[in-house]
Formats: C-alpha cells, sequence, structure tokens
C-alpha cells in the first residue's frame, strides 16, 4: 500500500504539474504533545517544531513547489485517543502526506500497553493510506534518565514515572513497535529514537535537549526530529522508476537533489 501512496507524492513533487493546484502539497502532522509543539508548558516551539524544520527542508529541495503543513498534535494523546479523531482532524483535509507521531504517551499504558499500541497504530496508517495519502511513521524521542532543574514542581510528580520507562527500556521497545508497524504496512519509518540513541552512546546528553526536563524536546531536539524526517521522505521520494517530466531524468535537478 505505501509504495502506490508514495508514488503519488513522488509524481506530485517530481513530475510535471497538470495544474496549479498541484504546486502545493499538504502536509498533515498527526501526534502528542510534541507535535503540537509543547515544550514548557504552557509554552510552544512555534516554527522550530520538528514539522516546520520539515516544510522548510521541503521548501529549499524542491522550491518550485509550496508545502503547507496543518498541526493535528494534541497534548495527551494516545493512539486509543487519537483514532476516533482521525477522520475529522486528519483525512477531512485530503492531505497528500501524513506525519504519524505516538508513543511517548502511549508508554504509561505499559508493557501490557504494547499489543493495544500496535494495533491502534495498524488501524491508523491503514486508514490513512486507503485514503490515497503517503504515510510516514515517527519514532518518540527519549524521555528523561535522570532529575533536571529544568523540571517544573507542578509536574514533578512525573519525573520518576518517566524516568523508569525510559531507563527500563520501556519506550525503547514502544519505538520497536512502531518499527514493527512499519515493516508491516509499507510505511517508512523516521526513527527518531535510534538518533537519540545514537547521539547518547556517543557521550552527548540527551537530557539537556529536554526543554521541560521530562519528555519535551527543546528547538535542537525539535531540528533532529525534523531533520530524521526530512532525510526519510527524500529517500522515499527518490526510490521507484523516474517520473515523467522530472528534471533528474534528464540531467536536471529540482532544488539541491542530488
Amino acid at each position: 500500500m505505501q509504495s502506490d501512496s508514495f508514488a503519488n507524492l513522488r509524481t506530485l513533487i517530481l513530475g510535471t504539474p497538470k495544474d496549479f493546484a498541484e504546486w502545493n502539497i499538504l502536509m498533515v502532522a498527526f501526534g502528542d504533545s510534541v507535535t503540537q509543539g509543547l515544550t514548557v508548558n504552557p509554552k510552544m516551539a512555534g516554527e522550530d517544531v520538528y514539522h516546520s524544520v520539515l516544510r522548510r527542508e521541503l521548501h529549499r529541495e524542491f522550491p518550485e513547489r509550496t508545502f503547507s503543513t496543518i498541526n493535528a498534535g494534541i497534548n495527551g494523546k494516545t493512539t486509543q485517543g487519537a483514532l476516533p479523531l482521525l477522520e475529522g482532524n486528519v483525512l477531512r483535509h485530503c492531505p497528500h502526506l501524513v506525519i504519524v507521531s505516538f508513543g511517548l504517551n502511549d508508554s504509561s499504558g505499559g508493557e501490557s500497553g504494547l499489543p493495544r499500541f500496535e494495533e491502534n497504530l495498524t488501524k491508523i496508517v491503514t486508514q490513512i493510506l486507503r485514503s490515497g495519502a503517503a504515510v510516514v511513521l515517527m519514532t518518540p524521542n527519549m524521555m528523561a534518565s535522570r532529575d533536571s532543574a529544568r523540571v517544573d514542581p507542578n509536574f514533578r510528580h512525573a519525573l520518576a514515572d518517566l524516568i523508569q520507562r525510559q531507563t527500563s527500556g520501556l519506550l525503547a521497545r514502544y519505538a520497536g513497535q512502531v518499527r514493527q508497524v512499519g515493516a508491516a504496512t509499507g510505511a517508512p519509518v523516521a526513527d527518531v529514537y535510534a538518533e537519540w540513541e545514537r547521539r547518547q552512546a556517543q557521550g552527548e546528553d540527551m537530557n539537556a535537549h529536554l526543554a521541560n526536563g521530562l519528555n519535551h524536546p527543546d528547538a535542537f531536539g525539535h531540528r533532529l526530529a525534523g531533520e530524521v524526517l526530512s532525510r526519510t521522505i527524500l529517500s522515499e521520494l527518490r526510490q521507484g522508476p523516474s517520473i515523467p517530466g522530472d528534471a533528474s531524468a534528464k540531467g536536471g535537478g529540482h532544488g539541491r537533489r542530488s
């Protein structure tokens, strides 16, 4: 299913538009508080949020297209709570591409919640693909693994639980479920969690990139996610047969593509 939906997106971006409407690519970011842009409650990331980073990257890559993003992230949402909102908040906009990012809140369900998370995420991806839109899954960023002075006293009660989910490997297993759903449905996965893990293994203090000291990335963390997402999408666009009217097939190029 994914290959067909990305073929449509590939044609829109790389091919010759039939009319001006096809110059604008509509994206919807569907997720939790990180997608919404919440950093230190109630401050929002604004243009630093990861899908704004992605939009700017795509504009630079394909300057002859416009990319518009609808932010359908809602603080506190799990896949269970998001499923009933899929039609009204996402599909009714008829997007060309949907970014799906859940897992932080779902991990509160513990080990026993993993099968339900997988089931719900599969339903979300399947319904998006049936609509004809392309879909990209994202693994979550890491949560706190230690205490921090950045933790607001009003939210300190949540710290111990989040640390336990992170250090026990529970959140990593939820990230693993995202990868499994991607493999089962054919949806590409922007593996943000793996990028955080890689940097942590190299000695970088990833706790320092949590704006609230708990689970919300700062501007740097959002930029990381946006860059991982951009690389994933560009990789998908560059796969498959050449598109009629694609300048890359003629030795030319779109933007910075190489």
